[in-house]
């Protein structure tokens, strides 16, 4: 099915407006010349053009239906823009291959493929060609404004460029391994310490908890010395009653009771007396 199914075009003497008919999106894959819009999905774009200058350009349709749903029709096209009477135009009466007859130029998905020297130049970046190409430069081939020398030469700087770019992603690579295993082993040397720290926070918390035992302890030892010394006084001062009552009844017999009393007293005094 040709083009003009799903898109217009209106020319004019400069330019030409590329339009997606009904509901559908029109993006421009690739083109030979300059265009306004078209880099994402959209209604429409324009192409700039310059007189008797043909241009190529390569244009995706992603077909939708009154309610802006996507249908599952998606067509891409090779175009060829060409000239007569001063006025832009596109040749629908033929599948556009190129200007050239000996230039192999292909639609192969939504890319752009081209075979030079037996070799596949594409604008896919999924390995399925020998050279990875954009598909700007393969329009201008198409439009005959390079060489295959020069598609050539650009395919080899993007592959230098690629290069670059992957060696520098291995090197990010590395050194974000280099940094996580860094970070690794700091990690490791931290969970270490704060496990040394905790186990010294468990051994200072039982030495303050035998601290505080061995305080609780000094105390009621002291406790008990301060009565044992009061009870000493009291013994004491019992003995030195009983000499005076000896003192004053050493003549009497049998012992008076007070004196029995006292001697009792000091009895269970010495009872209590620190063994």
């Amino acid at each position: 099915m040709l083009w003009n199914y799903y898109i217009s075009v209106t020319p004019s003497k400069n330019d030409m407006l590329i339009e997606a008919k009904g509901h559908s999106d029109v993006q421009c894959i690739g083109s030979s010349c300059q265009i306004i819009g078209g880099h994402s999905d959209s209604n429409s774009f324009l192409t700039i053009l310059t007189k008797d200058i043909n241009e190529v350009i390569v244009v995706t349709v992603t077909a939708r239906n009154s309610n802006g749903n996507y249908t599952g029709v998606r067509k891409t096209f090779l175009i060829g823009i060409e000239w007569k009477d001063n006025i832009p135009f596109i040749d629908n009466s033929r599948n556009f291959v190129s200007f050239a007859t000996d230039r192999h130029i292909a639609i192969s998905g939504d890319d752009l493929d081209a075979l030079i020297d037996g070799k596949i130049y594409t604008s896919r970046t999924d390995n399925q060609g020998d050279y990875v190409i954009d598909a700007d430069t393969l329009c201008k081939y198409a439009a005959l404004k390079i060489d295959a020398d020069k598609v050539k030469l650009v395919a080899k700087e993007i592959a230098e460029e690629q290069s670059l770019v992957d060696k520098l992603k291995q090197e990010l690579t590395d050194q974000t391994t280099a940094a996580k295993g860094r970070a690794s082993v700091a990690q490791n040397l931290v969970d270490r310490l704060q496990r040394e720290i905790h186990a010294r926070e468990i051994e200072v918390d039982e030495v303050n908890l035998s601290l505080t035992t061995t305080a609780h302890e000094i105390d009621d030892l002291q406790n008990d010395l301060n009565n044992s010394l009061s009870k000493r006084d009291t013994w004491r001062t019992a003995a030195q009653k009983l000499l005076v009552v000896c003192t004053d009844n050493w003549k009497v017999f049998p012992i008076p009771n007070k004196i029995a009393i006292e001697m009792k007293n000091i009895n269970d005094l010495s009872n209590d007396l620190p063994k």
